[in-house]
């Protein structure tokens, strides 16, 4: 259940990650 939990806030941030940064290279263009 502990790594169930971990791998999805894992997955959670990565995807944040992403679509942050492609949102910040929106905005800078």
């Amino acid at each position: 259940m502990r790594k169930l939990i971990a791998e999805f806030t894992g997955t959670a941030f990565i995807t944040a990650a992403v679509i942050g940064s492609a949102i910040m290279a929106t905005n800078l263009t």
